[in-house]
């Protein structure tokens, strides 16, 4: 099940030592840098510390996005294995962007809107949209999370069931479907205004007796 909010919390278990789980990590995790070419290609998949408690990362980008989860492990060590607990939330700066963006936007939308200065149809599409862009961005996310959640399943226990396989592909084609319609919908509103027949222009009455 997907939380509405950009929080995951789940747990992974192996028969596993603790130091051969630290160990994978360590494979596939490098110490973060302040300054990263986004062309360069020659680095682990991941970025961050790891330490005997737990570990701190998040997926390298290829390019800009700002929807990867930071992700946060606690590490248990009962008889006979070792349990992770995983936690991956959106950065809190991307979440506070968003919260100021909105609350700017709609106060200035609303006005607009009640003001009675557009149309009841152009006032839906001014308040719809970004609920629109913010489903892109909340799919964005959760696919990020479905990729970063096998990707430690395949570095900590070795495999990704396939449920979990199934899972991922599914955010793939809805984030991509999100994607086309984000791409059209601006296509779709100019071509219906200008398919709206121009206001009739009423003849001066000067021009009528004539």
């Amino acid at each position: 099940m997907v939380n509405l909010l950009p929080h995951d919390r789940f747990i992974i278990q192996t028969p596993d030592a603790l130091q051969a789980v630290i160990a994978r990590l360590e494979t596939n995790v490098e110490p973060p840098k302040a300054l990263r070419w986004s062309f360069n290609r020659n680095h682990a998949p991941y970025e961050g510390s790891i330490s005997e408690s737990g570990f701190t990362m998040h997926r390298i980008p290829e390019g800009r996005n700002s929807f990867i989860p930071q992700i946060k492990g606690r590490f248990e060590t009962p008889a006979g294995g070792t349990v992770v607990h995983i936690t991956m939330e959106l950065h809190p700066f991307v979440m506070n962007f968003l919260v100021i963006w909105f609350l700017l936007f709609y106060s200035g939308a609303l006005a607009i809107c009640l003001s009675g200065s557009v149309a009841a149809i152009e006032a839906l599409h001014i308040l719809g949209l970004p609920l629109f862009v913010l489903f892109v961005f909340w799919i964005s996310f959760w696919f990020e999370v479905e990729r970063s959640h096998n990707d430690l399943l395949k570095i900590i226990v070795g495999q990704v069931p396939k449920s979990r396989q199934h899972r991922l592909q599914n955010f793939f084609l809805l984030r991509g479907a999100a994607f086309v319609i984000a791409g059209i919908f601006p296509f779709i509103f100019m071509v219906h205004h200008a398919s709206e027949s121009p206001p009739a222009r009423e003849v001066p009455e000067s021009f009528r007796s004539q």
